[in-house]
């Protein structure tokens, strides 16, 4: 779906794709994407502090194999992404000022290729994170940690 772009699923021999259509039916994609658990939920606790539980072990496996498919180039960056959402969630971001004004906000770690190294998702304000990031500030030098492998 989103390597070819359709206004909407669509069976209409003018805008579907042959070979989607005779290897996936709507209905069929509609119940593999319901029946769709990446995470055990009856493991997670009352205590949500993580409201990306559920994909968590997705987002994991990918920020472990990413290094392993491709080393990536010597100039690396660290930036934002914005993907395109405007259902309801409570970590969507609202930036009135940016081209995609509502969506889930990603951090990156990539190279000049636009290659992904790590992704985090934002979920908002991390109190123990900004804790951390206090107690590590030396007057006016910060300190930024970031992993990559291993």
């Amino acid at each position: 779906m989103g390597y070819h772009k359709l206004p909407s699923w669509s069976t209409s021999e003018d805008l579907g794709i042959p070979l989607i259509r005779k290897a996936l039916s709507h209905d069929r994609f509609d119940s593999i994407l319901m029946h769709l658990h990446v995470n055990d939920n009856s493991q997670m606790t009352g205590k949500k502090t993580d409201k990306l539980y559920k994909i968590r072990p997705l987002v994991t496996a990918l920020n472990d194999n990413f290094p392993n498919i491709y080393k990536g180039t010597r100039e690396l960056s660290i930036d934002e992404s914005v993907n395109l959402f405007k259902g309801r969630s409570s970590i969507k971001q609202y930036n009135p000022m940016k081209p995609i004004k509502r969506g889930y906000k990603l951090w990156c770690i990539g190279d000049q290729r636009g290659y992904i190294l790590k992704l985090d998702i934002y979920q908002g304000i991390n109190e123990s994170l900004e804790q951390e990031f206090r107690l590590r500030n030396r007057g006016n030098h910060f300190v930024i940690f970031v992993k990559i492998r291993g």
